[in-house]
Formats: C-alpha cells, structure tokens, sequence
C-alpha cells in the first residue's frame, strides 16, 4: 500500500562504512535530470551512500525505523529539491543471521507504519534475505570458475574426474583452450582410452600409479607421460590427483586432479641437457687434442729416425731379408699416416686455401662412391640452390665426404637409401647442430644421411674419439670421423650427428659461406 520504496542490498567500501545498492526501485524521477540518471542507472543498481537519513539509520543500526512524521524526525536528513512529498517511511533490515545483507524501504502508506507491519513482512524479508545469499554465492562460484579458467587458460592445466568404481574419467579443459588431444572436452571417457594415447614407454607408470590409487595404497598421484594428440605428436603433460570421496570402510569412489602440460618445460630441458653435452664434448676434443698432438708428435719424432734407418738398410740387404726390410718400412709409414691424421685431429689446419663450390664437390664426390657401394643401396644427391661455396681444401673435404658415405654404407649391410645435400642455414644461439662455441653466422650445411641402423646411445658421445669404432678388428682404424672432425674445425666449421637407433643417421657439416647465394635459408 505504499506509494514508492526500494529493496537493496548492504556493501561496505574500503573504509568499512555501509553504503546501499539497489535490486529494485520505484522510479521517482521529477525533472530531466534526475530521469535520465535514473534510466541510465537503476538497471545496474543505484547506490545511495549519504548515512545521515532514515534509510542510512538502517544500515548503521542494523534496527528497524519507522518515522511517521519524517518532516519532525532528527534522523531525516532532509530530502534534495524536487524530490515527492514523504509522509511516512519504514526502513527494515535484511539480515542473514547477526550479518546485515539488505535493506527494504518503502514511503507514504496511509495511516504509516507500525510494529505489527514489521511482523508482518518478517517472512518476506527472510525469503530476501536467502536470495541475497544465493545471489552473492553463485556471483562468488562465478567469480571462482572465472579465476580458475583464467589460472587454467594461462598454465595449460585442464581438471580430471576419476569414478574409480566405473573407470570412468571426465576432463575438463579451459574454455579457449585449443588443446587437441584425443579425449573430448568435457565429456566422459575412461581411464583405459586415456591410457591407451599414453606413449607405450611412459604407460606402465601411468597404470601403476592410478592402480595404487584405486587401492588407497598412494596418499596422491603424481607422474609424468607423453600422451599423443590428435596430429600424432606427444605432449608431455604432468598428472597429479587423489581421492576425494569414499564410502563408509574408506574405499576409495572418487578421484581428482590436474593435467598440466609441462611440454615447454622438458624441451627447455632437453635444450640445455644438449648444451651442456656439446660443451662437455668441446672439452673433451680440446684436452684430447692437447693430448693426441702431445703424442702424435713424439711418435712422429720416432717413426721419421725409424723409417730414415729403414731406407738406409734396404739399400744394403738382398733376398729375404729385403723383403723383411720392406714389410717393416711399411708399417711404419702405415704408422706415420695415423700420426698425421691424429695431428690432424689434435691441430687442424687448412693449407692452400681455395674457394670451393661445392655442388661440383658432391657430385665429384658421389661419383667417386658409387663404385664402392652395393646395388642395394640408393644414392640420391639433391642439388644445393644457387651455387654454394666455401674457402677450404676440396681435397680434405672431399676425404670427409667420402669418409661418411663409406660409413653409411657399412650401415646399411642390408640396403637402403643413402641421401646427400646441401643448404645454406643461419646458425642462432639456440641451433641444434651447433656447439656453443661455434660462432653464429650463415653457414652451408651439408647432410649424409642413410636409412641404417643407427648408433646406440651409449656411442653417440664417443664416436668423434681417436680409435673409437664399433666396426669389427681390422675393418677400421676409429680415426676417419675424428678426422673429419678435426678437418671441418680447420675449415672455421663443425661436425654433428643426429640418429635413431633402427631409423638411421644423418651427419651435418657446417662450412662457413664464402659469399653471399641465392640459396634459401
């Protein structure tokens, strides 16, 4: 029966001082002015913060008011101009327990307000008071499932359920996500499909590790795996949980937890792993260098007076004996050429340095190796753009061309495509086929490549050695990829090596560019 009124709700600013805001409001607009703020702000709420009035005595007391003669009333703090007659007024508090959550006003009833209103609206006023509270906690789940999808949107985590009864397993992915794994979005899966997109090497401890939750024998999973997406790559995620629901002798029914993809994270590892490897083989070659030079050069000392004795006494004995002479000269110039190829190794150095175009060096090269390759194997040579060069020794690098072709060939006893190139590349701070030592710049990259068996992980780091081979005794002498490493140094370059066992392998020279081509980068 009143003429106008408002339901609001209480707030506190940061000073802790309550202020009004409101649900709804009766639209006592008078003029131009006070319409077009009502219009352009009673759809989100007016705010009323003055508490020298009636309805501000409500928010301070936590108390009823009424005033029946607001005029005459010394808590009305007056009413600004223009503003409809108030006869009367009744403010009541909607409370939540001892917590003030609301106000109700309302003005002018005909013969006012008295206790026995307040009473009578005493139901109606709880019933605000429950959807104040159910407002603020879905505004607050809300609020929560935002930050959490922010939290999830910004860490690459996504929310599992697990029904350990069922094997049912539900994930929750961030709403922009553009995650691509197999499992839907959202929908129930279940365990056995999630482990079954597991790598075959990762999926034993994936198993283990939900069978002892299953249990209740493992106060929290947490493991790591790579699970395959939909473009056939895997992702390395990290996967923590536990229980969070049982049933009345403590088996476990209900599982939760987080998939966060940590894929950035192992290849930041893997990254620096590989650089602390070629820096830990840039040591090594430096102090075996030192080492094998140290030696090369004493031996060289003895093998020049021997063979220098050597040809003296073959001058002088006939027969048998000559021939003994002769076997004797040639194995210490056998000797001698190991000398210089650990001399090599130990200090490189390019003599009679030439521009050298290589795509005339890898055909050169691979006519020279066919002969000696087996009719099962392929040899394609993809022709370089432009006409690439270095400065160097055709001659050395034509011996460490040959050197790789011919260990292709030895791993591939069964057949197989043996492929060779060249591109010119950009060699960054983060190349994986550089050591940090080398210096960055434009490089022409040459690649041998063979579909083979490749090299065991436990040779990869000792191959580039002195007299470290895995070919059977008298097939080689463990020298010829050390010198190549020593002959590509020499050249300002490197050489690296990328393989897979039962895949193959693929060796990388890095020459610097002599002058600028046109081959694309």
């Amino acid at each position: 029966d009143s003429e106008y009124g408002f339901i609001g709700e209480v707030f506190h600013d940061p000073s802790g001082a309550p202020y009004l805001k409101t649900h709804a409001i009766t639209d006592i607009a008078w003029d131009a002015a006070t319409r077009e703020f009502f219009d352009s702000q009673a759809v989100n709420g007016l705010e009323f913060r003055n508490l020298n009035t009636l309805f501000g005595q409500v928010m301070v007391t936590g108390q009823p008011v009424i005033a029946n003669d607001p005029a005459t009333d010394p808590r009305s703090g007056g009413r600004p101009v223009g503003h409809p007659a108030m006869r009367a007024f009744m403010g009541l508090p909607i409370q939540i327990g001892d917590r003030l959550v609301g106000m109700v006003g309302v003005a002018n009833r005909a013969g006012g307000y008295d206790d026995a209103v307040v009473s009578f609206l005493a139901p109606f006023l709880a019933t605000c008071g429950t959807i104040i509270e159910a407002l603020n906690l879905e505004k607050a789940r809300r609020a929560a499932e935002v930050r959490l999808e922010l939290a999830m949107r910004g860490s690459d985590l996504a929310l599992w359920e697990w029904d350990v009864r069922t094997g049912g397993l539900s994930v929750q992915f961030p709403q922009e996500s553009n995650h691509d794994y197999a499992f839907p979005n959202g929908d129930r899966t279940t365990l056995e499909f999630l482990i079954a997109q597991v790598h075959a090497d990762d999926r034993e401890g994936v198993v283990r590790a939900f069978a002892a939750q299953g249990r209740g024998k493992a106060p929290a999973l947490e493991c790591e795996q790579r699970i395959l997406n939909q473009r056939g790559d895997y992702r390395w995620i990290l996967m923590r949980g536990t229980i969070v629901e049982r049933d009345a002798s403590g088996a476990p029914i209900r599982g939760a937890g987080t998939f966060l993809d940590i894929t950035g994270r192992k290849l930041a590892e893997e990254e620096h792993e590989r650089l602390q490897q070629q820096m830990r083989q840039s040591q090594k070659l430096e102090s075996m260098g030192v080492f094998a030079g140290g030696i090369a050069h004493d031996f060289n000392n003895l093998l020049t007076a021997i063979l220098g004795n050597l040809y003296l006494l073959e001058q002088e004995v006939l027969g048998s004996q000559a021939e003994l002479v002769q076997e004797a000269r040639g194995a210490a110039e056998r000797g001698a050429e190991l000398v210089k190829r650990l001399l090599t190794y130990a200090r490189p150095e390019v003599g009679n340095a030439e521009l050298v175009r290589l795509d005339w060096l890898l055909n050169e090269t691979a006519s020279l190796a066919r002969s000696a390759l087996t009719p099962q194997i392929q040899l394609v040579v993809k022709a370089a753009l432009g006409s690439p060069t270095v400065r160097g020794s055709s001659t050395t690098l034509q011996q460490v061309l040959l050197n790789l072709m011919m260990n292709a060939r030895d791993a591939m006893p069964e057949g197989g495509t043996l492929t060779v190139g060249c591109r010119t590349v950009t060699v960054g701070p983060r190349h994986r086929w550089a050591p940090p030592v080398l210096a960055r710049g434009r490089y022409q990259l040459v690649t041998v490549g063979d579909t083979g068996q490749g090299i065991a992980p436990e040779n990869v780091e000792r191959i580039f050695d002195p007299f470290f081979t895995t070919k059977d005794v008298g097939r080689g002498t463990g020298l010829g990829l050390s010198t190549a490493l020593g002959i590509a140094r020499a050249h300002g370059g490197w050489l690296a090596v990328d393989t897979a066992v039962g895949k193959g392998t693929t060796f990388r020279l890095l020459l610097p560019v002599a002058e600028e081509t046109t081959s694309d980068s």
